[in-house]
Parts: structure tokens; C-alpha cells; sequence
């Protein structure tokens, strides 16, 4: 019966691994299509719902949809806005360590992809986009959904251009202006330091808040 009981955690785990995985493979499909109606629902409506997008801060089931819907824009409501508009990112070399209770996940993820927007003068704009992610994940009503997401930016860079002499900045397809709030970025310099902890790889743990 111990042993039993073991193997069904292990294929809890796995179960639940796989879950986060796909909401986040979802999540990049559908940022490409701007399908941010979709993207909403693979997140929590908690009130503790958290989305912080290269330093700028949404908070609450409100915040995320402020963020899709009026920030990033949806496809059905801002669609003359977001032609020539192309972001696809791939994430990859994930790390997911689901807790001992099985509630809940946390994940690190790395990102590259390229962004193509439209210029003020018409043209097209392409960058290469590079970015790390931090993520929480949690178990409710028997689904697994997005918690907390938190996007670093790592690199940005125009085509045929070194990322290291380019602003990180340039190229967003969002002023953010429905954030609440801001937190500051590392970003790149000849000085600077790769950052440790940003995001921090997941250990091992029993249950959130309980590391």
C-alpha cells in the first residue's frame, strides 16, 4: 500500500507538470494570435493574481484582464491596431517543482523570440526578444491555472544590430498604461552583472509559503 501510495504521487506530479507545461505552451501560441480573451482563462480569478510584464505591475483578476484586453490588446477589439503587429516567443529549458501537498507549482522558464511592430512612420520593425520568466501555478476546482507570471527582459536588439548597444526598451507593442505599479529592471551594460535569482530556479517544496 506505501508503495502504491508513492507511485500515484509520482504520477500526480507528472500529471501536474505537464498541466503547467501546456498552460504555458498555450500562452505562447495565443500571444501571437492576440487571443487575449483565451489567455485569460488559463488564469486564476484569485484576487492574489499577479502578472508583472518587464517591470510594470498588474494586480488582481482585474489587473490581468486590463493587461490582455486594454494593454496588449485583443485581436477582436483592437484589430485594426494590432496589424503588422508579429510577437512569437518560444519558452523553453523549463524548471517545474510541483509542492509536496500538490496544490500548487512553481516554474522558470527562458524565452527568446522576435517582435515585429509598425513605426510611427508606417514600416514595419522587427527586434530579436529575449526574456526569462518566473511563474506560480495552482490547483482549483480540479484545473490547474496561472498564478503568478513574472516576464524579465534579458536582451532586445533590432535585426543586423547588437543587442548591447540597443535600448532594451525598444520595440514594446504596449505603453502599459493600465499598470499600477513599477518595479525596476537589471538590464545590460558593459558594468553590469547577470543578476542571480531572476527568476529564482524552484526547489523543492511542501507547500507555498512553506519553502
Amino acid at each position: 500500500m506505501e508503495e502504491q501510495k508513492k507511485l500515484e504521487n509520482i504520477l500526480y506530479r507528472l500529471q501536474a507538470q505537464e498541466s503547467c507545461r501546456n498552460l504555458i505552451g498555450k500562452l505562447c501560441y495565443l500571444q501571437a494570435t492576440h487571443e487575449s480573451r483565451k489567455i485569460i482563462d488559463l488564469w486564476s480569478e484569485r484576487e492574489d493574481t499577479k502578472l508583472v510584464v518587464f517591470g510594470h505591475i498588474y494586480n488582481g483578476a482585474e489587473g490581468i484582464k486590463n493587461y490582455y484586453l486594454k494593454d496588449f490588446g485583443d485581436r477582436e477589439i483592437l484589430n485594426d491596431s494590432l496589424k503588422g503587429q508579429l510577437i512569437l516567443s518560444e519558452y523553453d529549458t523549463e524548471v517545474i517543482e510541483v509542492a509536496e501537498n500538490l496544490k500548487t507549482a512553481k516554474a522558470s522558464f527562458l524565452s527568446q523570440g522576435h517582435e515585429t511592430f509598425v513605426d510611427e512612420q508606417g514600416c514595419g520593425r522587427a527586434v530579436w526578444s529575449w526574456n526569462k520568466i518566473g511563474a506560480d501555478f495552482i490547483f482549483e476546482n480540479g484545473i490547474w491555472k496561472i498564478w503568478h507570471i513574472r516576464w524579465y527582459a534579458l536582451m532586445r536588439g533590432a535585426f543586423g544590430e547588437s543587442f548591447a548597444s540597443n535600448d532594451i526598451n525598444i520595440g514594446f507593442s504596449s505603453d502599459f498604461k493600465y499598470c499600477t505599479d513599477r518595479v525596476d529592471e537589471w538590464k545590460y551594460t558593459p558594468e553590469s552583472l547577470y543578476p542571480e535569482n531572476e527568476p529564482e530556479i524552484p526547489q523543492k517544496y511542501k507547500s507555498y509559503g512553506e519553502e
